[in-house]
């Protein structure tokens, strides 16, 4: 009799445990369909990527966008589509959760006029066990790339100075502002610091003046100026874009055309006049006349 007792209590508790474990089953499969369409991955909804512009066609630009569910027969779990990919930038291959850049036969130009910094694009997934539908932001941030050079928007430049103007004397200023050059690229890319550099057509120009301000394009005079010497200088001046990579910055240059105005540092002289040493000095000059005895003075008219 006890035995049966025992017996009973034995399947009422394994009963009781089965009930227990196929509804504990039951519940993590219903909660398993749930999880389908959600990502994967801890961190922000968004998938934010960047990519250089001028990127080639089919730079994948999400290896995979780390959704839950299988989206490919047999066994689908999911459906995945793309929305809102204005003017058709990004290719979506659902079976591997990849997405591509389709560039075909255009350019991905962050720079004027295209003016492309950001691509966002919708993915939308379908649960196909429960119907819900989740959307996926992907954010694409295009990467400025160094592929502009400066440009001078004149193609010379002129300036005229007295040659009693003193050493250290800002004498240009036309390279301020939009005057100078500029560059369409951005950031470092896009800033300009001006040099001087040797004119072979004019081996002292580069001695006579300096950059005063990289940044500005102020020239300075260095060295005194003498309009007897030398009347006009062909300054060579190039403008080169700050990329953070040096071997990679681009330039341009132009000439600035220095003209020596004559200014009053030479006193009246007699003529002909012998320098004294490396003066402008003149040796003194001692002139002679002789005029006959009894000779009539002749009024000059």
């Amino acid at each position: 009799m006890r035995r049966g007792r025992w017996l009973v209590r034995w399947l009422w508790t394994g009963m009781a445990i089965l009930s227990l474990l196929t509804h504990s089953w039951g519940q993590d499969t219903e909660d398993w369909q749930y999880e389908e369409c959600k990502l994967s991955r801890p961190g922000p909804p968004a998938t934010i990527v960047t990519i250089d512009e001028e990127s080639p066609n089919g730079t994948v630009l999400v290896e995979n966008m780390q959704i839950n569910g299988r989206a490919q027969d047999p066994g689908r779990t999911i459906s995945l589509t793309l929305l809102d990919n204005y003017d058709y930038w990004v290719i979506l291959e659902p079976a591997r959760q990849r997405l591509y850049l389709n560039s075909t036969g255009r350019h991905l130009d962050r720079d004027p006029p295209n003016y492309i910094t950001t691509i966002v694009v919708q993915v939308q997934c379908t649960n196909e066990l429960v119907g819900t539908v989740i959307l996926h932001e992907v954010r694409i941030v295009v990467r400025d790339k160094n592929d502009n050079s400066p440009q001078f928007q004149q193609p010379r430049y002129y300036v005229s100075i007295n040659e009693l103007t003193p050493v250290g004397t800002t004498i240009f200023t036309g390279f301020s502002g939009n005057n100078g050059a500029t560059d369409i690229d951005d950031g470092p890319n896009g800033h300009i610091e001006y040099s001087i550099l040797y004119n072979p057509d004019d081996p002292v120009s580069n001695t006579t003046v300096r950059v005063g301000n990289t940044l500005s394009g102020h020239i300075l005079l260095a060295e005194r100026l003498n309009y007897e010497d030398k009347t006009r200088y062909l300054v060579l001046v190039q403008a080169s874009d700050r990329a953070p990579y040096p071997p990679n910055r681009l330039t341009a240059t132009t000439t600035l055309t220095v003209d020596v105005l004559d200014g009053d540092d030479l006193g009246p002289m007699f003529l002909p006049c012998i320098l004294v040493n490396n003066t402008r000095d003149c040796n003194p000059l001692t002139y002679r006349a002789a005029i006959p005895e009894f000779t009539e003075p002749v009024r000059s008219t």
